[in-house]
């Protein structure tokens, strides 16, 4: 067994590792891009956040205002008809204001929900790209302990194999020494006998 021939076995390890690898970081990437499109929107919903915000302050003070020229109005007209009339709009414009003021806050409380939502979720990618980090470590970790068990393993085949060859060896070459001994044992008999 030696290192440059891996076995069908180490292959397919080796290759089932590559895949799952690719995978992780295939998937990797994807939550990376996820989590960048996420931040992206937090920053557009963050700007339209503090553009509402300041619409809203902008209709409040100009609420104040309207109420404060009502006030000067009142006091500027004596006649009662001429309040009135003046009242009544600003009223209807107060009114409006009130709505639109209504409807930002309403934008406002849907800003904060969905930088929320996107603040969860970008959490649980964060979360997610922690764990396929940790996976592919623990592949990695899993295929260099694979590779040093097999290393391992044929570096005890190849010591066992060594031996088995000597031993054989020996027996072999005591055998023929042993054969060989016996016929010029027999040789020197014949020729003293002769």
């Amino acid at each position: 067994c030696e290192e440059s021939n891996p076995t069908p076995v180490d292959n397919d390890l080796v290759s089932s590792l590559r895949s799952e690898l690719e995978r992780c970081l295939r998937s990797n990437r994807e939550k990376r891009s996820e989590v960048s499109e996420l931040r992206a929107k937090v920053k557009v919903l963050t700007s339209d956040l503090e553009k509402t915000k300041g619409q809203l302050s902008e209709f409040e003070k100009t609420c104040v205002d309207q109420k404060k020229r009502l006030t000067e109005l009142g006091d500027l007209v004596g006649d009662e008809s001429g309040i009135g009339a003046v009242e009544a709009r600003l009223k209807r414009d107060l009114d409006r204001m009130g709505r639109e003021k209504d409807a930002l806050l309403e934008d406002i409380k849907d800003y904060q929900q969905r930088l929320e939502e996107i603040g969860a979720s970008e959490a649980r990618l964060t979360e997610i790209n922690a764990e396929l980090s940790q996976q592919m470590s623990d592949m990695v970790a899993r295929g260099d302990r694979d590779k040093a068990d097999a290393l391992a393993r044929c570096q005890r085949t190849m010591e066992e194999t060594g031996r088995i060859t000597k031993e054989n060896l020996r027996r072999e070459l005591e055998e023929r020494h042993v054969a060989e001994m016996a016929t010029v044992t027999g040789r020197g008999e014949r020729q003293l006998a002769e």
